[in-house]
């Protein structure tokens, strides 16, 4: 029998019906905003086998989107895994309408009718889910709008795979939500002692004929004093160094670039930071307007994998020889850094331990958001089988900088007014598929 945890909002047993009142969450991996929304206890031990093993369960509505948290026995990736681990499917059942199913580890989503089920793609029904590296909880969430959902509406939510629930959720659909997060101004602040901005320009797209005038447009808006790009693996510094001069009309630029697509790109003075000839980094230690030298490093770890896989181990590695090269270079420089920001493409989609590395070197992950929403995806491709990721960081260490913050930037969620006043363009983000990541080095607070 699964047991209900009333946790600070109201919740009724019928078929274990919930969600009776509006209560929206971002889906970030933090689980903070879940604490007043009622908890359901799925009994330990009762999966069919693999991991998947569900404990506590939180469902919750805004509108016709419907959000579903969720713990399983032991730490797993929730889209990628050896077959051993199983799989776990979520169901979501509009009454008098369609069902919407998502097969996790298959990668699926499809919407039964009447019996007949046809594959959609995970836009469709506006799936989100997080973390992207493995964990024991994640929380998802479906605009069911596609398979009929209003407010009003009930709509049943179930499990089936590994494990299943004793019992369905059903829950009735509210209003939307009025509690909207105000947008966050682009405007370089006073505060930040220095501005980086860092793009994964996908396979060359700063020198690409098509795509470097849009690449080109979000890094001169960004206001960046430096800039880390990555993915430009066969472009020679002098090109890169041709499209800065072409975009922002200024001659002295100082690039790092390695053989492994990552550079550097600044403005300020700066001087080159040795990681190796075998790190997949580039790194230059930038003095700012106020004589404070910050590292400043491009990373992009190896793709694709899950936790314990051979990538997985492979960016393990890679974290670590960047710590360290980045250590032992700045001893032999007799430099001690006020702080060192690392930003680029980290590809955390295995083990959360190349991050949990960078953290046990004194650094912590600038959590970011996009500027009009609490969103904190930065990876997002439509004609991908795998949903909008958390895949690109920026860590940061060093004293005095605690107001640090981090931005991204997606031209296709922005309103006419935004895009004329920053000068972009609704596609300008499709031009790859990583969003320009903002990190803003500040000690003090920006003012609301």
């Amino acid at each position: 029998m699964m047991d209900l945890v009333r946790c600070g909002a109201s919740a009724v047993i019928g078929a274990i019906a919930l969600g009776l009142s509006a209560q929206p969450v971002v889906i970030d991996g933090l689980f903070d905003d879940w604490s007043v929304v009622p908890t359901l206890v799925d009994p330990k031990g009762d999966h069919q086998g693999g991991g998947w093993d569900l404990g506590r369960v939180w469902t919750t509505t805004d509108g016709v989107t419907v959000s579903v948290s969720f713990e399983i026995g032991r730490a797993a990736n929730l889209q990628s895994g050896p077959d051993a681990e199983g799989d776990l499917v979520l169901t979501a059942e509009v009454e008098g309408g369609e069902m919407a199913i998502v097969d996790f580890r298959a990668r699926t989503w499809t919407i039964e009718s009447d019996g007949v089920e046809r594959e959609v793609g995970w836009d469709l029904l506006g799936y989100r889910s997080a973390p992207t590296y493995a964990a024991r909880r994640f929380e998802v969430s479906l605009d069911l709008a596609a398979i009929g959902a209003a407010p009003g509406g009930v709509v049943t939510i179930d499990f089936s795979g590994d494990d299943t629930l004793s019992e369905p959720i059903t829950m009735v659909l509210g209003e939307v939500s009025d509690e909207r997060v105000p947008p966050v101004s682009l405007k370089r602040p006073e505060q930040a002692a220095l501005r980086v901005a860092s793009l994964n320009t996908l396979r060359g797209g700063l020198v690409h004929r098509v795509r470097q005038q849009p690449l080109m447009r979000l890094l001169t808006m960004s206001e960046a004093d430096v800039f880390c790009l990555q993915e430009e693996f066969e472009t020679p510094s002098e090109e890169i160094h041709s499209a800065f001069v072409g975009a922002f009309g200024d001659e002295s630029w100082t690039i790092e670039k390695t053989g492994r697509g990552t550079a550097v790109v600044t403005r300020l003075q700066a001087e080159p930071i040795n990681l190796g000839s075998r790190a997949p980094g580039a790194a230059l230690l930038v003095t700012t307007r106020a004589g404070e030298r910050v590292a400043v490093v491009s990373v992009h770890l190896k793709c694709c994998g899950h936790a314990g896989s051979e990538e997985d181990t492979r960016r393990v590695d890679q974290v670590e020889q960047i710590m360290s090269e980045l250590e032992d270079s700045m001893a032999a420089k007799g430099i001690q850094p006020d702080a060192t920001l690392v930003i680029g493409d980290w590809n955390l989609v295995g083990s959360r331990r190349p991050l949990d590395l960078a953290e046990g070197h004194g650094m912590r992950w600038l959590r970011p958001r996009q500027i009009e929403s609490l969103s904190p995806m930065t990876w997002v491709n439509a004609e991908s089988e795998f949903p909008p990721g958390q895949l690109d960081l920026a860590v940061l260490g060093g004293e005095g900088f605690d107001h640090s913050r981090a931005l991204t930037v997606d031209t296709r969620s922005m309103n006419e007014e935004m895009l004329g006043r920053l000068g972009l363009t609704p596609e300008d983000s499709a031009a790859t598929d990583h969003l320009l990541l903002i990190a803003d080095v500040m000690a003090e607070e920006v003012p609301e």
